[in-house]
């Protein structure tokens, strides 16, 4: 075994070593005296130790020759090799205490060594490139690093980039402090996420909130003591918030009895929604808690996203919004056509809006210049031109809008449309659960009629027009192609179509039909 033959190797001198008078200059752990045992000598030069072991324990030659022949000793002589053992531990007993106290002058000597590191490093810090930035630079390296910025409940470690500059010196701190707009930050608060809306304490993120000075047991009032910290080192610099779900959410302390916490009472909220900027609202959620209370002036507003409510029942949040310019709504059918923002709105996103209402609301929009709407027509009748006025809309741009039925909806959309600088126009026919659209009897999916009297009623030369799942005729393709300019960019695109009934594919006069099977083979640019 390697360890008995490294015994065997030993002499007597490495038991019983000693220093070297020469040897003085290096650094000497421990002195001889009539009671001392061991002398340790460090070399100036090096890392050797040189060792003076002066202890009950001594082996001589004939131990090491007896050791080596491995032949059981003479009964006479066991005593002799029972004395060399317990001395040999006495020895080793002994030697602990000395390894022990060698560990603590090692622990003391690295203690200095890391004050000495750390004092040096401070040294360095003070003539740092970096302390020769202006503030002003310092600053705009601070909006880089808190750049998007969201306080999500429970709190996150990243959101709090801006308390963790402000710590690290007197010099950060005063140039973090001395500029409102590095702690305007978003608020994101979704509890759709969660089982019964509960939030579990979090070890981790109760143990960070120490970096923000709040000694807080519960992640909601982390999370509120937080925003509320932001919001005083902020002043009025705009902020972003978005707020999804219930606004009371349950507390799950470990305890028998679970606790219920709002994420912000009314006042907190009304702080807020002054200051704010960009907003995403579940409306159902903020109209049963806030009740009465729930209209607020918002007058720094510029985008709005609206969730969750009752179609017939418009969200009364809004009272007065100057600069409200993006308005996105995810709620169907949603009755918005008397209300006062409409004409500021340069952007409308609607999600499958009847197309009597959708007509309303486009009447009102005279500032629009992109329009996403999802619209249908129930039941599908075609309006009569101008029987319900025109829309003109002398900034539109761009229009993407999903339709169903197809050709009815599209006509009633362009029937009432005017728009001279309209450059890029999308068109798309919704499909079913499977990604397939199922094709009915009837005529073809383009209203050309209605598109004509658009086309000769805006003036407009489009730079591009896009047709996705709709079904075209050779006949009507071509058609198409020499209504529009001729840098006008057209692409067709069709999926996987399914017909409903035998001989439905009759109804259209296609050549080259295969290259319709596919999204990938589908799109042809005329």
């Amino acid at each position: 075994m390697k360890v008995i033959d490294d015994i065997l190797d030993l002499t007597p001198s490495d038991f019983c070593s000693h220093l070297d008078p020469a040897d003085s200059h290096g650094l000497l752990l421990d002195t001889v005296s009539a009671h001392q045992a061991f002398e340790v000598s460090l070399c100036a030069s090096c890392t050797q130790a040189k060792v003076s072991i002066n202890g009950s324990f001594s082996p001589s030659e004939s131990d090491f020759t007896d050791l080596r022949s491995g032949n059981l000793p003479h009964p006479r002589h066991r005593s002799r090799h029972d004395a060399n053992a317990r001395a040999a531990e006495k020895q080793a007993h002994d030697l602990e205490g000395h390894i022990q106290r060698l560990q603590a002058l090692t622990k003391v000597l690295q203690k200095h060594q890391r004050a000495s590191l750390d004092f040096a490093e401070l040294q360095r810090g003070l003539v740092a490139p970096i302390r020769c930035l202006p503030n002003e630079l310092l600053l705009e390296i601070f909006y880089l690093a808190c750049d998007g910025t969201v306080l999500t409940c429970p709190l996150k470690e990243d959101a709090l980039t801006a308390v963790n500059l402000s710590r690290v010196c007197h010099w950060w701190r005063v140039v973090a402090l001395g500029d409102a707009r590095m702690w305007a930050m978003g608020i994101d608060i979704d509890t759709h996420d969660r089982s019964d809306s509960k939030i579990v304490r979090d070890v981790p993120v109760m143990q960070f909130s120490a970096t923000v000075g709040l000694h807080l047991d519960v992640p909601v009032m982390q999370f509120s003591a937080t925003v509320g910290l932001h919001l005083a080192r902020s002043g009025n610099s705009p902020l972003s918030l978005k707020h999804i779900g219930a606004n009371i959410i349950t507390i799950d302390s470990g305890e028998v009895t679970e606790r219920q916490r709002p994420v912000f009472y009314a006042d907190d909220f009304q702080a807020m929604t002054t200051r704010c900027r960009h907003a995403v609202f579940d409306c159902t959620s903020f109209r049963l808690y806030l009740g009465s209370r729930s209209k607020y002036p918002m007058p720094q507003l510029e985008t709005l996203e609206l969730t969750n409510d009752e179609p017939t029942r418009p969200c009364e949040l809004l009272q007065d919004t100057p600069r409200l310019k993006s308005w996105k709504q995810t709620i169907p059918s949603y009755r918005m056509a008397k209300w006062t923002c409409l004409p500021q709105l340069t952007r409308l996103e609607m999600t499958w809006m009847d197309w009597t209402l959708a007509r309303g609301i486009l009447l009102d929009c005279s500032c629009i210049e992109h329009l996403i709407i999802d619209v249908y027509t129930d039941p599908p009748n075609l309006d009569s031109p101008g029987a319900h006025g025109i829309a003109t809309l002398p900034h539109l741009q761009t229009i993407r809008a999903r339709v169903d039925p197809p050709c009815t909806t599209i006509g009633n959309l362009l029937g009432i449309l005017s728009a001279p600088c309209l450059q890029h126009a999308r068109f798309i026919y919704r499909v079913n659960a499977l990604g397939q659209r199922v094709v009915e009897e009837g005529p073809g999916d383009w209203p050309d009629a209605q598109f004509r009297d658009f086309l000769q009623r805006s003036g407009c030369t489009m730079a591009s027009l896009e047709l996705e799942n709709l079904l075209l005729s050779k006949a009507e393709r071509d058609s198409l192609r020499k209504r529009l300019p001729a840098a006008t960019r057209m692409v067709i695109t069709n999926i996987r179509t399914v017909f409903p009934h035998p001989g439905a594919d009759d109804l259209y006069e296609w050549e080259g039909g295969a290259e319709y099977q596919s999204r990938s083979d589908g799109e042809e640019e005329i």
